[in-house]
């Protein structure tokens, strides 16, 4: 690929990412209409501390899942078992055997873990506070001590000084 000016061409980068969309399976799963269903249902029996489950316990959980969500009026027509096989062919799920007992575990394929962080960080609400954020507040203020010269002089001086910069900081942190 070359460049124009220092960057890759568009159109390049446009026939990259569409031959990416055609093979990536957190893509897949982003463009899917059952999305909601494979992120809620995969996110919460396989995107936690459990990781790898054994197959049949994992078709029992999701089919009372399907029942309960077929309740509240959504179409579903497979069971768990066909739903698993449909998401292990799109990539979204990884079968290993089973070190414990015959039979196999499932899995999420790193794409669907990236998918699924993705989509449940969208329906997260926003946090205004978060810990990176706070980490690059507590990295920049001993240079915001040496830029407004509060770092001299008596301590009333220095934490009335501090105290008149964090509000204005405070203010727009907690105000999002």
């Amino acid at each position: 690929m070359f460049l124009q000016n220092g960057r890759v061409p568009a159109v390049a980068q446009v026939l990259e990412l569409a031959q990416l969309a055609e093979r990536d399976a957190a893509w897949k799963l982003l463009r899917a209409d059952s999305a909601p269903v494979v992120a809620g249902l995969l996110g919460t029996h396989l995107g936690g501390d459990e990781r790898r489950v054994d197959a049949e316990e994992l078709y029992e959980r999701i089919d009372a899942d399907l029942e309960r969500l077929r309740a509240q009026g959504l179409i579903l027509p497979l069971t768990a078992k066909g739903y698993c096989g449909e998401w292990r062919s799109a990539g979204f799920l990884v079968r290993r055997p089973s070190s414990e007992a015959r039979g196999e575990t499932l899995e999420l394929s790193p794409d669907a873990i990236a998918g699924i962080r993705f989509l449940q960080g969208r329906a997260a609400p926003r946090s205004s506070v978060t810990e990176s954020r706070l980490a690059s507040l507590a990295a920049r203020i001993p240079g915001l001590f040496s830029t407004t010269g509060i770092c001299g002089g008596p301590i009333q001086n220095r934490m009335s000084a501090c105290s008149s910069c964090s509000r204005p900081v405070s203010a727009r942190l907690f105000s999002r």
